[in-house]
């Protein structure tokens, strides 16, 4: 039998389910603008470029999404993918890419790995949807030169 209305989400569906997504947030990031540089895999952005902290954060490492190793100017790098995932109202219009946007870990609840904190994602997709519970990033992580420890503040 058809729906009355004809339409299969209630029109507060995803507002409703986002505070249950973000429930699942165990982590607290923070999150840099990094337009004017320096690049990605080099040092850490200055604190005149911080856009948000405190924020609510997951982070799950991607299998799937091709991680890689390779060399640059003589250094081995290697790379892995992490889905990053914050409140869609967090008060960030993400940007990807060598200069975009970059996500440190500066909380993880107990029980949460302590290895975590201090490391650095730098954005790579920002996801959207028509209907959305959180802000899905796809990150990369520079294992070679993501160190914890980096500046405070």
């Amino acid at each position: 039998m058809p729906l009355v209305n004809g339409k299969v989400f209630h029109p507060q569906w995803s507002t409703h389910h986002q505070p249950t997504a973000a429930g699942t947030m165990t982590g607290v990031c923070r999150v840099w603008d990094r337009s004017a540089g320096p690049p990605i895999g080099l040092d850490g952005p200055g604190p005149n470029v911080l856009q948000a902290h405190g924020v609510p954060c997951r982070v799950q490492e991607l299998h799937s999404l091709g991680d890689s190793t390779g060399q640059a100017a003589g250094q081995e790098i290697t790379q892995r993918r992490y889905l990053v995932t914050v409140p869609i109202d967090t008060p960030v219009w993400f940007k990807a890419g060598a200069r975009g946007h970059q996500i440190e870990i500066t909380r993880v609840t107990q029980g949460g790995d302590p290895m975590l904190k201090g490391r650095r994602f730098d954005v790579a997709q920002v996801l959207t949807g028509s209907e959305a519970w959180e802000r899905d990033l796809i990150c990369v992580d520079n294992q070679t030169q993501n160190e914890a420890g980096a500046d405070e503040g």
